[in-house]
Parts: structure tokens; sequence; C-alpha cells
């Protein structure tokens, strides 16, 4: 399946390449939806893997610390393609938005294992 994601990608590439040295003026959104389209691929031929991956987890009794941490990296790829999709569509100021969205979603969700950690200092300490 990689392989045809990346030939897709090859010529996707090229057609958004000529449609702008045409001078088309949409080029960039017909990147963008061919982008879509090969996240869709990508996303379906992953889809069996993690499930795979999450049947492990609750077999293997995965640690809540694990699976934030898988949380996390989800997140944080599925902000980061939005800001690149917004980004390539000369919207910077979007892009710049949803990172800071991102961020802070990160944050929250990281926000009550800090709040454990300081919980657990004080005790220490105290």
């Amino acid at each position: 399946m990689i392989p045809k994601i990346c030939l897709f990608a090859l010529i996707s590439a090229i057609v958004v390449a000529l449609l702008d040295s045409f001078g088309f003026k949409s080029a960039r959104l017909v990147g963008v939806l061919f982008g879509i389209l090969l996240i869709t691929a990508l996303i379906s031929s992953l889809s069996e893997g993690i499930s795979k991956l999450l049947s492990l987890s609750e077999i293997g009794g995965i640690s809540d610390y694990a699976k934030l941490a898988l949380k996390a990296v989800g997140l944080g790829y599925t902000y980061s393609l939005c800001s690149e999709i917004c980004q390539g569509l000369g919207e910077g100021l979007i892009a710049k938005g949803v990172c800071t969205a991102g961020r802070v979603h990160l944050f929250l969700l990281a926000l009550p294992y800090i709040e454990k950690i300081a919980r657990l200092g004080v005790e220490l300490l105290g």
C-alpha cells in the first residue's frame, strides 16, 4: 500500500505543479484536495494496525501514562497536519491559531498528571 501512496503523492505533486505553471488560480486548493485523498488512503490502510494496537493495549494492561503518550502523539500529528494544510492555502494566521489550539489541548490533556506530580512533590516535602 505504501508504494501506491507514494506514487499517488508524486503524481499529485506533478499535477499541481503543472496547474500552477499554467496559471491555474486554484492549484493550491487542488493540492489540498489531493492531500486529503492521500491522508484518507493512508488512514484506511493503517486502521487495521491501529485496531491491533488498541487490542494489545487492553490485553497487556498498558498504563495510563502510555495511553496519554499515544493520545499526545496522535493529537500532535492531527494538529500539525491541519496547520500545514492551512499554511499551504496561504492562511498563516489560521495555521498559527491551530498550532496554539493544539498546544493548549496537549497541555490540558497532561494537566491531571502534572497535578498528580505536584501533589506527590508536596507530600514528599511536607
